[in-house]
């Protein structure tokens, strides 16, 4: 399984040591499934009631797992990431905020967001990833959640 990490303005200045990370650590990918949502209009023929109809399709989230190293490195950068989000005060030590009026601060989702490549791959007869035979695009893509990891 592959899985590629861009960014569009070049903010990770060790994005290829990350890919090969993601690359060789990412064990599992559950795939988003597609749903659509409907509405509802009436009196479209005579004598049947309500008529659903689809008007915008629904993508649930992607859940990936990952083999951590020694040094949870994988762990460190999606926490990392999420902390863009939310612009923690301990990861910016220059800005002083009090415990009384602790403010929640969110960053522009340009700041955060990235386009994201999840590709399985087969081994082929000449190489490991040889064989591609889908690949998933997410725009705009971003940590929603970052699960509890148990160490043992």
């Amino acid at each position: 399984m592959e899985v590629d990490y861009f960014d569009s303005n070049g903010a990770y200045a060790e994005r290829a040591q990350l890919n090969e990370s993601l690359l060789f650590m990412c064990d599992e990918a559950q795939l988003p499934n597609v749903n659509s949502a409907t509405g509802t209009q009436n009196g479209v023929l005579t004598g049947i009631g309500s008529v659903d109809y689809p008007h915008t399709r629904i993508f649930t989230e992607v859940q990936l797992s990952f083999m951590l190293d020694a040094n949870l490195s994988l762990l460190k950068f999606f926490n990392n990431w999420y902390s863009r989000i939310f612009q923690d005060p301990i990861k910016n030590p220059g800005e002083k905020l009090s415990p009384s009026n602790r403010a929640t601060r969110l960053s522009y989702r340009s700041g955060y967001a990235t386009t994201m490549r999840i590709t399985k791959t087969e081994p082929g007869p000449e190489d490991g990833a040889q064989r591609k035979p889908i690949t998933y695009v997410l725009e705009n893509a971003w940590p929603y959640s970052i699960d509890a990891v148990p160490l043992q």
